[in-house]
Order: structure tokens, then sequence, then C-alpha cells
């Protein structure tokens, strides 16, 4: 279980959060148990934010990747919507595993996006970010990230929910008001791109 009260200091940057999760595990494979002691037991929207931006990278063509990232940013977004002081995270969910080199290959590219997003995003209008608004923001990545194992069999879709789901979490995490607005135009968009694509 995830303490959100423990005394870790939440992740300021983009770069810093991408930096202690590249650092996780030490053998051949990386489980997500590792990462989630690796980003520190308060930082909890970063545990929402983070396998967002990993199904964006090249993990996302491992099967069922997709689906394991979208449990875990329900339940991570789900928890914090009822205001839990921690966060449960199921062991089938913590025991996954994906090899060091794939994961280390895709924070790589992580966090090159993660320096030019850090460059882009900045505390802006955290009315915004704040509760109660804030509150909205996590029952749409809790909403998106129901619909990601659906979409697991449907090339680039989950990327692209993620892609939403990540600057919701942006905005969550750096503060800015500007993040959640693009995510809110990344929903609008991609309802139209399923609208025209179905009918």
């Amino acid at each position: 279980m995830t303490d959100a009260k423990a005394e870790v200091r939440q992740p300021l940057t983009l770069k810093e959060l991408v930096e202690r999760a590249s650092r996780a595990g030490s053998g051949d494979t990386v489980k997500v148990q590792q990462i989630l002691e690796e980003l520190g037991q308060r930082s909890t929207t970063a545990l929402m934010l983070l396998p967002a931006l990993l199904t964006v990278s090249p993990l996302s063509g491992i099967p069922l990747f997709s689906t394991s990232a979208g449990l875990l940013i329900a339940l991570v977004a789900g928890q914090l919507l009822l205001g839990r002081k921690s966060i449960w995270i199921p062991g089938f969910l913590r025991d996954r595993e994906v090899s060091r080199k794939r994961y280390q290959s895709a924070m790589d590219k992580v966090a090159k996006a993660a320096k030019v997003l850090d460059y882009v995003f900045r505390p802006r209008l955290q009315m915004l970010t704040r509760r109660p608004l804030s509150s909205i923001l996590q029952l749409a990545c809790f909403l998106l990230a129901l619909v990601m194992p659906a979409l697991e069999l449907i090339p680039t879709s989950s990327s692209i929910v993620a892609a939403i789901i990540s600057l919701f979490g942006i905005a969550l995490v750096t503060r800015d008001g500007i993040a959640a607005l693009g995510g809110i135009a990344g929903i609008f968009g991609a309802s139209y791109l399923a609208y025209t694509w179905l009918w």
C-alpha cells in the first residue's frame, strides 16, 4: 500500500520523476513494485502519470502492457477521487515486469520528451489544477484509463488515450492549467476521430 502522507518530496519536474523511475530495480527485469518504490510514496499523481507516459512509448507494443497500465491508472485515479490517504495496488499489478533493456530504452525516450515538456509546462492557471477542479481531471483519467484495455488490439489507439491522460497528469504535477485544457481538447479531438471512423 502506498502512503500518500509519507515524508517523501513530490517531484517538482517531469525530468526528476523520470530520473527516479529510471533507477528502479537492479536485475535483468524491472517490476512495477520496484518503480513504485523508487518514485517515492508521496508521488501519488506520478503513479498515474508515469504509466501513461510509458504507454506512449514503444513499451505499448508489449502484449497486455496497455491493459496493465490502464488498470493501474484507473486504480490510482479512483482512489485519489475517493480522497484516500493511501493507495492500494493489487499484487498481480505490482508483480508485472518488463526486461530492463526494453524498460531502459523506453525511459531514455521518455527522458528526452520530459526535458522538452519541462520547458513547455509550468505553473499557470493553477485554479484548474486545484480542488475542486482537480477532481474533474482525476475523474477524466479514471474514465479514460478504463477504456485502455478495450483498445489493446487497435494499433496506436491506447497510446492516443494515454497521451491525453499524460496531459492531465502533467497538469496535476506541474500545476499547469494549460496542460489541462490541452487534455480536454484532446478528448474532443479523439472523440471526433472515433466518430468519423465508426460512422
